[in-house]
């Protein structure tokens, strides 16, 4: 519990936080009686409603944590944010929960024996069809068949690092360094890298060649 700075836990909070991000997209109007008409980048809309703790995209419903929607309309409402999220999320609910003795358990050598069958795995039973590679993704993270234009996936939260100054923040072709000294050609591209390669290539082709034709 050293490491809760506030009334749910770190993970929670990060995910409220991100939420909070998302909601910037969105756009609440107030209905009446706490009740809300969310309309989304894209043309998504939805019903929250604050007082139930409800959104008609059922995210909020399923995690106990307000959805993107939800915090655009409390956003709005100028709340706190972290008084929405349900109570099982709460410091106190986990104190709760730890509060009795856990009771101490001998080594499994020790334990009494029965007359039951040993519980063992289930069998394990090869799947119909190409087994899946590609990893599950994360609540709010735009999937591959979304964008099929995707090839990868995206890198949140990933410092860059120039690889000629080693300073973070940039890469090597924005290098303050680089622009300071007018030599930018020293460093490469990628097209230059290739005409040079596809030019060894042809000369080693032509050596070739020549050695062929001689007797």
């Amino acid at each position: 519990m050293a490491k809760w700075h506030h009334d749910v836990g770190p993970r929670v909070f990060a995910t409220l936080e991100k939420l909070k991000k998302q909601s910037a997209w969105c756009i609440p109007r107030l209905a009446g009686e706490s009740k809300y008409e969310v309309k989304c980048f894209g043309g998504t809309q939805v019903v929250v409603d604050l007082r139930n703790r409800s959104c008609s995209c059922r995210q909020w419903d399923l995690t106990g944590i307000p959805c993107k929607h939800a915090c655009a309309a409390i956003g709005q409402l100028n709340g706190n944010h972290i008084s929405y999220v349900h109570d099982y999320y709460k410091k106190e609910a986990f104190m709760k929960a730890y509060k009795p003795m856990v009771h101490p358990m001998p080594s499994q050598d020790l334990w009494p024996k029965t007359n039951f069958p040993p519980l063992l795995p289930p069998k394990f039973h090869k799947q119909p069809g190409r087994p899946k590679k590609s990893r599950i993704s994360l609540a709010g993270e735009p999937s591959s068949s979304s964008n099929p234009k995707a090839k990868h996936l995206p890198r949140y939260n990933l410092e860059i690092k120039c690889s000629i100054c080693k300073q973070a923040g940039h890469n090597k072709r924005k290098c303050p360094r680089v622009n300071e000294a007018g030599s930018s050609s020293q460093v490469p591209s990628q097209r230059q890298k290739k005409i040079a390669h596809q030019g060894k290539r042809s000369s080693q082709r032509v050596t070739r060649q020549s050695r062929q034709k001689q007797p």
